[in-house]
């Protein structure tokens, strides 16, 4: 059976000895995100699924833009805190569940909101 080399316990000990890179990645990480969801969503643009996927993406800008704006406040009073990185790691990953909950609960309450916002930009 094969397993992922992926260690996650590396990662915490990572933020622990170093919390800001915590800090950086609340503040920097939403770039390389939006990057890598960007190449299916161009692939998915070159097969016609332009509509399905503008509802899609528009709901996965609201996660992103919030865990960022939350998060990278968030991370900056926790920095100046003290508090250990493993803690800081855990708190930011439970805010980004909560945003991806919180979207796919309110899904057609967003997606009215963003229309609404782009007929009145039109």
């Amino acid at each position: 059976m094969t397993e992922f080399s992926f260690k996650f316990i590396d990662l915490v000990l990572l933020f622990e000895k170093t919390p800001m890179l915590m800090v950086m990645w609340a503040a920097f990480g939403y770039i390389f995100t939006s990057f890598i969801l960007l190449i299916p969503s161009m692939i998915l643009r070159k097969m016609g699924l332009t509509l399905k996927l503008d509802k899609a993406m528009g709901v996965v800008g609201v996660i992103i833009v919030l865990t960022w704006l939350v998060g990278f406040i968030t991370q900056m009073i926790l920095l100046f805190s003290d508090v250990p990185g493993s803690k800081m790691f855990i708190i930011w990953i439970l805010m980004l569940f909560t945003f991806i909950i919180f979207a796919i609960t309110n899904y057609q309450m967003i997606v009215k909101y963003l229309n609404t916002i782009g007929k009145t930009k039109s």
